[in-house]
Protein backbone atom coordinates (compact mmCIF):
# COMPACT_ATOMS: atom_id res chain seq x y z
CA UNK A 1 0.00 0.00 0.00
CA UNK A 2 0.85 3.50 -0.99
CA UNK A 3 -0.03 6.79 0.28
CA UNK A 4 0.35 9.95 -0.66
CA UNK A 5 -1.23 12.82 1.27
CA UNK A 6 -4.89 12.04 0.79
CA UNK A 7 -5.06 9.27 -1.16
CA UNK A 8 -3.77 5.46 -0.77
CA UNK A 9 -2.66 3.43 -3.64
CA UNK A 10 -2.45 -0.40 -3.48
CA UNK A 11 0.53 -0.85 -5.71
CA UNK A 12 -0.43 -4.64 -6.80
CA UNK A 13 -3.58 -3.61 -7.66
CA UNK A 14 -2.47 -1.20 -10.12
CA UNK A 15 0.45 -3.21 -11.71
CA UNK A 16 -2.47 -5.75 -12.13
CA UNK A 17 -4.68 -3.12 -13.72
CA UNK A 18 -1.54 -2.49 -15.78
CA UNK A 19 -0.56 -6.07 -16.89
CA UNK A 20 -4.66 -6.32 -17.63
CA UNK A 21 -4.56 -3.60 -19.74
CA UNK A 22 -1.16 -4.98 -21.80
CA UNK A 23 -2.68 -8.32 -22.37
CA UNK A 24 -5.48 -6.65 -23.69
CA UNK A 25 -3.32 -4.50 -25.97
CA UNK A 26 -1.59 -7.64 -27.17
CA UNK A 27 -4.97 -9.59 -26.82
CA UNK A 28 -6.05 -6.43 -29.53
CA UNK A 29 -3.01 -6.65 -31.64
CA UNK A 30 -3.12 -10.79 -31.93
CA UNK A 31 -7.33 -10.80 -32.61
CA UNK A 32 -6.36 -8.05 -35.25
CA UNK A 33 -3.94 -9.99 -36.66
CA UNK A 34 -6.04 -12.95 -36.66
CA UNK A 35 -8.44 -10.57 -38.59
CA UNK A 36 -6.03 -9.87 -41.57
CA UNK A 37 -5.23 -12.99 -42.03
CA UNK A 38 -8.85 -14.56 -42.09
CA UNK A 39 -9.71 -11.25 -44.79
CA UNK A 40 -6.38 -12.27 -46.77
CA UNK A 41 -7.68 -15.45 -47.44
CA UNK A 42 -11.45 -14.61 -47.70
CA UNK A 43 -10.10 -12.03 -50.61
CA UNK A 44 -7.97 -14.57 -52.21
CA UNK A 45 -11.45 -17.20 -52.55
CA UNK A 46 -13.03 -14.37 -53.89
CA UNK A 47 -10.33 -14.17 -56.25
CA UNK A 48 -10.65 -17.73 -57.17
CA UNK A 49 -14.90 -17.10 -57.67
CA UNK A 50 -14.53 -14.48 -59.90
CA UNK A 51 -12.17 -15.77 -61.85
CA UNK A 52 -14.55 -18.78 -61.99
CA UNK A 53 -17.03 -17.17 -63.20
CA UNK A 54 -15.44 -15.29 -65.10
CA UNK A 55 -14.44 -18.37 -67.34
CA UNK A 56 -18.03 -19.56 -66.93
CA UNK A 57 -19.39 -16.36 -68.47
CA UNK A 58 -16.98 -17.19 -71.32
CA UNK A 59 -17.68 -20.80 -71.84
CA UNK A 60 -21.70 -19.89 -71.84
CA UNK A 61 -20.94 -16.97 -74.47
CA UNK A 62 -18.80 -19.93 -76.60
CA UNK A 63 -21.98 -22.01 -76.26
CA UNK A 64 -24.49 -19.11 -77.23
CA UNK A 65 -21.73 -18.38 -80.49
CA UNK A 66 -22.49 -22.32 -81.04
CA UNK A 67 -26.48 -22.28 -80.91
CA UNK A 68 -26.15 -19.15 -83.03
CA UNK A 69 -23.89 -21.23 -85.94
CA UNK A 70 -25.97 -24.17 -85.65
CA UNK A 71 -29.09 -22.34 -86.12
CA UNK A 72 -27.88 -20.87 -89.60
CA UNK A 73 -26.79 -23.93 -89.98
CA UNK A 74 -30.34 -25.07 -89.47
CA UNK A 75 -32.09 -22.47 -91.42
CA UNK A 76 -29.81 -22.83 -94.36
CA UNK A 77 -30.01 -26.58 -94.41
CA UNK A 78 -34.11 -26.05 -94.43
CA UNK A 79 -34.44 -23.56 -96.95
CA UNK A 80 -32.19 -26.39 -98.93
CA UNK A 81 -34.66 -29.28 -97.75
CA UNK A 82 -37.61 -26.39 -99.18
CA UNK A 83 -35.80 -26.26 -102.18
CA UNK A 84 -34.85 -30.19 -103.28
CA UNK A 85 -38.50 -31.11 -102.10
CA UNK A 86 -40.00 -28.22 -104.49
CA UNK A 87 -37.27 -29.50 -107.45
CA UNK A 88 -38.62 -32.86 -106.75
CA UNK A 89 -42.15 -31.87 -107.07
CA UNK A 90 -41.80 -30.50 -110.52
CA UNK A 91 -39.38 -33.32 -111.73
CA UNK A 92 -42.17 -35.25 -110.85
CA UNK A 93 -45.10 -33.17 -112.59
CA UNK A 94 -42.75 -32.69 -115.38
CA UNK A 95 -41.94 -36.52 -115.64
CA UNK A 96 -45.72 -36.87 -114.77
CA UNK A 97 -46.72 -34.70 -117.87
CA UNK A 98 -43.96 -36.00 -119.97
CA UNK A 99 -45.43 -39.82 -119.51
CA UNK A 100 -48.38 -38.67 -120.29
CA UNK A 101 -48.06 -37.19 -123.73
CA UNK A 102 -46.37 -40.36 -124.55
CA UNK A 103 -48.67 -42.00 -123.69
CA UNK A 104 -51.20 -40.47 -125.14
CA UNK A 105 -49.82 -40.36 -128.51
Amino acid sequence: MFETGHKKFDLEKIKNEVKKLQGGENGLYKEIDELEIYLRKQNKLLEAKKQQISKASRQINDLISLIQDKIILIRSLKSQIDWMHNRLLYKVYSRTIGLLKIFRR
